[in-house]
């Protein structure tokens, strides 16, 4: 069973206001692409985007880390590239269902979409068991926040943030509507895993984000690798945002620290000063439901924490620019979800302001 096959009963076609979005059923074809090529060691079929499909088409720089992926900085054709492969998650090969497989499913399925680093190809080791994969440079990390310490910007993020406020918040809702909306969440969450591009002010996500289980991409890798068996085969990165009954908070699951910024009893929360977790991600009961997982979570995240909206309204110098960002993020930091704005809601007002005429 094929991937896109799996889940053709459940499709029900999404329109977003985010420019150029591609339908479930599109994403679920370029998903399938990629779940094939991992399928068929020797006959394998190229997506038809990539430019690389053997390791002489790229030329590797330097070893830039080698704990969950070992990862390289290179150049494909003169362009700066980034060249990812096995890591502790792969000791023993790659396959289908694995964390280099749902990266791929996931650029993939989303090329093209604002924030989204482009996907050129990848290639498997000559005995067939590991693959490696080659991404677009899109910058260095936009900064670094650690525990119990205010988050450091990078002197590119803070310059843009005091002379683009509204590009640059713009930037980064249009990357996290990108994959959010689409029924990804990011658990493994903090300043480093984003990049920015100085040239135009692009923001992109380096790492691959996890799936939601009611998504569309969700549903079609538990279909495809369910949640049985024995080994990380049987075990797709996804989330559990299925609809349950509750009594109390302690009912609804806390998911990861970087997520929920919960601080459970005896251990230190990995946030950085003045972060706040949605209250779905901490674990919340309300009217006899547990809160969700969802796109909406992680508007909230933007504006609760400090290395997002409420870093570039503090650098903004304009009082109307001010006074929007701060509209946004009242906007986002409602408890229910479904008070909040969506990520295509919250950039419609970026530029509806953007527009409006000046007197």
């Amino acid at each position: 069973m094929r991937l896109l096959y799996a889940i053709a009963p459940l499709l029900v076609a999404a329109k977003s206001r985010l420019a150029m979005r591609l339908d479930d059923n599109a994403l679920l074809r370029r998903a399938k692409a990629i779940d094939d090529w991992f399928a068929a060691p020797t006959n394998r079929t190229t997506p038809v985007a990539w430019t690389v499909r053997r390791k002489s088409d790229v030329q590797l720089w330097e070893k830039i880390s080698s704990k969950a992926k070992t990862v390289y900085r290179g150049s494909m054709r003169g362009a700066p590239v980034i060249v990812k492969g096995k890591g502790r998650h792969a000791a023993q090969g790659d396959y289908g269902g694995d964390v280099l497989w749902e990266e791929m499913i996931y650029l993939e399925a989303l090329r093209g979409e604002p924030g989204i680093v482009p996907l050129h190809g990848a290639w498997f080791s000559d005995d067939a068991r590991h693959v490696s994969f080659v991404v677009g440079d899109c910058g260095p990390p936009i900064g670094k926040t650690s525990r119990d310490k205010p988050p450091l910007m990078s002197r590119a993020f803070d310059k843009r943030a005091r002379k683009r406020p509204l590009e640059l918040a713009k930037a980064i809702l249009e990357c996290f509507g990108a994959w959010a909306s689409r029924g990804y969440i990011l658990d493994d969450f903090k300043a480093q895993q984003f990049a920015m591009d100085d040239a135009d002010g692009t923001v992109c996500m380096v790492d691959g984000p996890k799936r939601l289980t009611e998504s569309p991409l969700g549903k079609a890798a538990l279909r495809r690798w369910p949640l049985k068996g024995v080994g990380r085969r049987s075990v797709p990165r996804v989330l559990n945002n299925t609809a349950r009954a509750c009594r109390k908070d302690t009912d609804c699951p806390a998911f990861k620290e970087n997520l929920s910024c919960r601080g459970e009893p005896g251990i230190h929360t990995p946030c950085e000063t003045g972060a706040v977790g949605a209250p779905e991600s901490r674990g919340t009961c309300l009217d006899g439901a547990c809160l969700l997982l969802s796109e909406k979570t992680h508007v909230f995240d933007v504006a609760n924490r400090p290395w997002l909206l409420p870093f570039i309204h503090d650098r903004a110098t304009s009082g109307p620019e001010r006074e929007l960002l701060g509209e946004l993020m009242r906007l986002a930091n409602q408890r229910r979800p479904e008070d909040r704005p969506s990520f295509a809601e919250l950039v419609d007002r970026i530029d509806q302001f953007a527009t409006r005429p000046r007197h």
